[in-house]
């Protein structure tokens, strides 16, 4: 009896055709980002017919930012996203995509720490309040703008705020108060968060909150044996 995930196709005793040269992609897209891939290899990839083997070319940190620049300009958004994100894009390349019309490659500039801050302050005044969030999230925000985006009306927006590690210690506080349960569970899971703050969010009414605490890396068993003490 044949096995029930037995093929027709196996009975044949014919070889199997040869591949075609754009079928490897995988392998090629997995080369290019790699942190060991030649330079020379690297700057082929960046040039490569698939779109996905230039996706992870320009997203590779070791890229020149030449073909950072030239990628920028690519056919295919999730290119010029993974530029966005790439930490060696130069920052007039930032300023350039930050404009786009497509809100991946807008999201992977706010994201991104060396996106100059005329670029996050236009950012955060985006349309699409996903972008804003992004914002929000970027550790190299500055205080105050940090400030107007974790106290706007959106709550997705405030909960990206309260993720961000260089939020001070008044604001995480402020945002451990907020009406929003994914807000705090957000304060809940910021290394920032002080013992204390993480003390007071242990007592949340909402379980997702006093969760997220367990995942906070500075949270330690001395810290849950108090918790319970009290």
């Amino acid at each position: 009896m044949r096995p029930p995930s037995w093929s027709p196709a196996l009975d044949s005793d014919r070889a199997a055709p040869p591949s075609r040269p754009n079928e490897d992609w995988i392998s090629r897209m997995l080369l290019a980002a790699s942190s060991a891939v030649p330079e020379e290899l690297l700057r082929r990839f960046a040039k490569d017919s698939h779109y996905a083997v230039r996706r992870a070319a320009a997203g590779n940190l070791r890229l020149s930012q030449e073909l950072l620049a030239a990628l920028a300009n690519d056919s295919h958004w999730q290119v010029c996203a993974a530029v966005g994100g790439n930490l060696r894009t130069p920052p007039t390349t930032l300023l350039q995509l930050g404009g786009r019309p497509r809100l991946e490659i807008r999201q992977a500039v706010a994201r991104n720490p060396n996106t100059p801050e005329n670029a996050l302050r236009a950012l955060a005044q985006d349309a699409d309040p996903r972008v804003r969030a992004a914002v929000a999230a970027n550790t190299a925000l500055p205080e105050e703008l940090l400030r107007r985006l974790a106290g706007g009306e959106h709550w997705g927006i405030r909960a990206f705020a309260a993720t961000n590690p260089h939020a001070p210690a008044d604001l995480l506080q402020a945002l451990a108060r907020d009406r929003h349960w994914a807000v705090r569970m957000a304060v809940a899971g910021n290394p920032s968060s002080s013992g204390d703050l993480l003390k007071a969010l242990f007592r949340d009414a909402d379980s997702r909150v006093r969760g997220a605490i367990a995942d906070n890396p500075g949270f330690t068993p001395d810290m849950l044996q108090t918790f319970f003490k009290n």
